[in-house]
């Protein structure tokens, strides 16, 4: 997943951010792409923040909703509203001793 502002950079719409989601394939090669504008995320769950061990890389599920402007999508999709699943993940972890 990518996002970036249109100042300047290569936003197909202007002054919106815009979320550019691919799929990864199971082979590792990238699958299809949607590109979103209009962006709304689900609020997180408490309870995964709750049940993160700091001493471990952490993965935040993110949901949401946008308007798909662009990528490999009929020409009747362009406009409609799609919403999204994904993980974030973090290869990180704390290293600070738990008090």
């Amino acid at each position: 997943m990518t996002t970036f502002p249109s100042d300047g950079s290569p936003s197909p719409v202007p002054n919106k951010r815009v979320m550019i989601y691919r799929e990864s394939g199971s082979n590792g090669e990238e699958g299809r792409e949607v590109q979103l504008a209009d962006l709304t995320f689900e609020p997180l769950d408490y309870e995964v923040l709750a049940n993160a061990k700091l001493d471990q890389p952490m993965v935040i599920p993110l949901a949401g909703r946008g308007t798909i402007i662009g990528g490999d999508v009929g020409p009747t999709e362009i406009g409609q509203i799609g919403s999204f699943r994904a993980e974030l993940q973090s290869r990180f972890a704390s290293k600070s001793p738990m008090v």
